[in-house]
């Protein structure tokens, strides 16, 4: 996983953000011509919640095609059309691309799942 972490905001008056997660190369760059927020709840308790700021194309005025495959949002995947509220974030899919996301999580020390992954992997088509 790579994006860049880009600092703190807030949402609303009341709302904190930790953390904003954007795509610097998204799988369809060409494409994109917007960006849309997605909330993302963070794993932990006690933990702020997170944005991910995901590129996409206008379809029209309320709707936009996810450009880029999302780090954290398990909802989305490219390709999905998204409608996107009055504050700028996803509200809901609209029409799914078909697309199939696998998540993996490779932390430092824990070396002993990584081949197990690949190896799962070979001959499948993943983005």
């Amino acid at each position: 996983m790579s994006g860049i972490w880009c600092g703190q905001r807030w949402v609303g008056d009341d709302i904190p953000i930790a953390r904003i997660l954007v795509h610097p190369e998204p799988a369809w760059a060409s494409r994109a011509d917007d960006t849309v927020l997605t909330f993302v709840l963070a794993p932990g308790k006690g933990q702020l919640p997170w944005e991910e700021e995901l590129p996409i194309r206008r379809v029209d005025a309320e709707t936009g095609e996810i450009c880029c495959v999302p780090f954290l949002q398990t909802r989305l995947a490219l390709g999905d059309v998204e409608r996107v509220n009055s504050g700028g974030y996803t509200a809901a899919v609209t029409r799914p691309s078909g697309c199939t996301r696998l998540r993996s999580w490779e932390r430092e020390g824990r070396l002993d799942c990584r081949p197990t992954l690949r190896s799962d992997q070979a001959g499948v088509s993943l983005l």
